[in-house]
């Protein structure tokens, strides 16, 4: 994630899991300041996220960036950009138990890719 933005211009600095909450400390080209979470699957279905993360209040300065990547390494990745607010309602609209009736068990927060999937390649989200 840090190479496409670079390559569209942004500065991205990798945190290396330093903090938890984040994992790019980002400069727009205009010089604006902002911060992505990145989520990667090989898998369309479900992505895995902190509740911590999905019950924060929306900041106007973070962003969460999902990475679908392809087992077939002839395909291209896809970028998925959504706002903290986007997430946090995507979050909301998200069943909190299963059919059965019974509670998701603890630990599976996250965040069902089809919710993810409309905001491909939405670069024009993060501050230029």
């Amino acid at each position: 994630m840090a190479s496409e933005l670079s390559r569209r211009g942004y500065d991205a600095a990798i945190t290396l899991g330093n903090t938890p909450s984040l994992d790019l400390i980002c400069s727009s080209p205009g010089r604006k300041r902002f911060t992505v979470q990145v989520k990667s699957n090989t898998t369309k279905t479900w992505v895995r996220i902190r509740k911590e993360a999905l019950e924060l209040d929306p900041q106007p300065d973070l962003f969460f960036a999902f990475v679908f990547i392809p087992t077939d390494s002839t395909m291209p990745l896809e970028y998925c950009i959504l706002t903290s607010a986007e997430i946090h309602e995507a979050y909301l609209r998200q069943p909190k138990v299963r059919r059965d009736g019974q509670p998701y068990k603890l630990g599976s927060a996250g965040i069902a890719w089809r919710e993810v999937q409309p905001h491909a390649s939405r670069w024009d989200k993060l501050p230029q």
